[in-house]
């Protein structure tokens, strides 16, 4: 939403990405503010989501994240943020999407993204807050027996509109499994981007995967 600091974000994302002239994708990309914080950068950036009201608005590709319709190797880096990747229903849907990932990076290519943790999920149970000035109401409920989290989304903007989330949240032991199957390598693993989170007891968890290189076949 336009209360998260992509900018400020991106600042950390920059530290890891390899030295290349091909673009960076952020996938997910809802409105498209992570691709944009990126070009402010001075990075060549997509954005990437399958809800195509919010590409138009972004001018990027409508395309579904466990599917991409590009060739291999063709990005740089890869970004995803807001907790994007806990929409996915499951860890083999994980996986897949992980396996594409690796699929259009380039050798030594990265993936940073941010996902919710199970403690940051049992926290929000119960819980209320807002966003854009009051005119976004986002209220949490839990269930820890299958770490789904359900969120009511309240928009007041001339009438209100009701959307609910269902977001899967993953083990960080899951996610270490799944991106290591794919060809990933876990660089780093830390709070909001390294970054200090006021007010917040348990913030998102920010992961770093670079794409191993290919090793040669044994003769």
């Amino acid at each position: 939403m336009g209360d998260i600091p992509h900018r400020t974000w991106f600042h950390f994302v920059a530290e890891f990405l390899p030295h290349s002239a091909k673009p960076l994708a952020d996938l997910f990309s809802g409105p498209g503010y992570m691709a944009a914080a990126a070009r402010a950068a001075g990075r060549v950036a997509v954005a990437v989501d399958r809800h195509l009201p919010f590409m138009r608005k972004a001018q990027g590709i409508c395309a579904d994240a466990v599917a991409l319709p590009f060739a291999a190797g063709v990005f740089s880096a890869l970004t995803a943020s807001n907790a994007a990747l806990n929409y996915l229903t499951d860890t083999t849907a994980l996986g897949r999407h992980f396996e594409e990932c690796c699929r259009v990076l380039e050798s030594g290519g990265v993936y940073v993204f941010d996902v919710c943790p199970p403690e940051r999920a049992a926290l929000l149970a119960g819980r209320t807050f807002g966003a854009l000035g009051g005119k976004v109401r986002f209220a949490h409920r839990y269930a820890s027996a299958t770490r789904t989290l359900t969120t009511t989304v309240r928009i007041h903007n001339g009438e209100e509109i009701s959307e609910e989330h269902v977001q899967k949240i993953f083990e960080p032991a899951e996610i270490a499994a799944a991106a290591a199957g794919a060809g990933f390598e876990v660089l780093r693993a830390v709070p909001n981007y390294g970054l200090p989170a006021a007010g917040e007891n348990v913030p998102v968890m920010t992961y770093v995967l670079c794409k191993r290189a290919a090793t040669a076949p044994k003769v």
